[in-house]
């Protein structure tokens, strides 16, 4: 490339920013998608030529992606034998993108810690999913101010407290933690986010906290469903007898925040008064308690889940 294209050219590039593709689908694909080999051992004149690419990917979930082994980070897990895909590709140009806006990485069998991966000012979303053993933990956020959306599923190698978050207050609109199962904290240390829209903490089974403690003004923002672990009292129904009180402080939170968009929860799989009756779907237990609007009226009842049904 060097070869082919003069130093004018060379230098335009360098401050051109790169626009996304729109599909026949109406979906916008990131202006760097390393899909493959190829791409990923490119990253390296990349990020040379054109270094305020805003978005990267890594997806191995997609159609026609060809998975490549992802060299291993700093002190990674000595006892993991990587698969036979070739000799693994440093992925560590990615920090030459000093504009990046977007970061996501699904599917990616990493090993160890990749500090690179959280030094980024302008980052506004980071979605890490399924990555392996990513060593990392949540207090590099205050190295990412700017971060309004944080997708993380079953990053069993993340630590750190929910109050580490805090460094994000002003900014963060959407968290996702799911199977994050080492982090720690209390879910009030979340309650005075200002633009907070969606909360999913199912699976983080280390935070605590007792959805009777959310007052006037905590979760103000909050619109999508919010996902709790069964550690947090109001995350899940443990018995028949709790109902009352949990789903009574539900519609207390629905009552001041009518933008939130929650409709009930089902009594826990480990609950003893839950069983299986070998009957049509229709009639099965009601294991499962909503939130019922009748005329001015609001309140709750136990549903089966199924149309017709109970």
């Amino acid at each position: 490339m060097r070869a082919r294209v003069c130093r004018k050219w060379r230098e335009a590039a360098k401050v051109t920013h790169v626009p996304q593709t729109k599909t026949d689908d109406g979906m916008r694909t990131p202006e760097l998608y390393l899909q493959n080999r190829e791409y990923a051992e490119a990253l390296g004149w990349i990020s040379d030529a054109l270094p305020l690419i805003p978005t990267v990917s890594i997806l191995f979930n997609l159609r026609k992606s060809d998975e490549f082994n992802i060299a291993n980070g700093d002190n990674p897990q000595k006892s993991i034998v990587l698969s036979s895909r070739g000799k693994p590709v440093d992925i560590s140009p990615i920090a030459n993108f000093r504009q990046l806006q977007k970061l996501d990485i699904e599917d990616a069998s990493m090993n160890g810690s990749y500090p690179f991966l959280f030094n980024f000012p302008n980052l506004r979303e980071l979605t890490l999913v399924d990555v392996g053993r990513l060593n990392w933990d949540l207090e590099v956020l205050a190295d990412l101010p700017k971060l309004e959306k944080l997708r993380c599923i079953r990053n069993f190698k993340l630590t750190g407290s929910l109050a580490d978050i805090r460094v994000l207050r002003e900014n963060l609109a959407k968290l996702c933690l799911s199977g994050c199962s080492r982090v720690e904290g209390n879910l009030m240390d979340l309650a005075d986010f200002p633009r907070l829209k969606s909360l999913s903490l199912n699976g983080c089974n280390k935070v605590m906290g007792d959805i009777r403690d959310i007052g006037e003004g905590d979760f103000s923002s909050m619109e999508e469903t919010v996902s709790l672990p069964e550690t947090v009292y109001g995350g899940e129904l443990p018995s028949i007898a709790e109902a009352s009180d949990i789903m009574l402080a539900w519609h207390n939170i629905k009552k001041r925040n009518p933008k939130l968009e929650f409709y009930g929860m089902g009594l826990s799989l480990d609950s003893p008064e839950r069983y299986h009756n070998d009957v049509h779907h229709s009639r099965a237990m009601p294991s499962h308690a909503k939130l019922i609007q009748a005329g001015p009226r609001s309140g709750w009842r136990w549903t089966n889940c199924v149309s017709g049904g109970l």
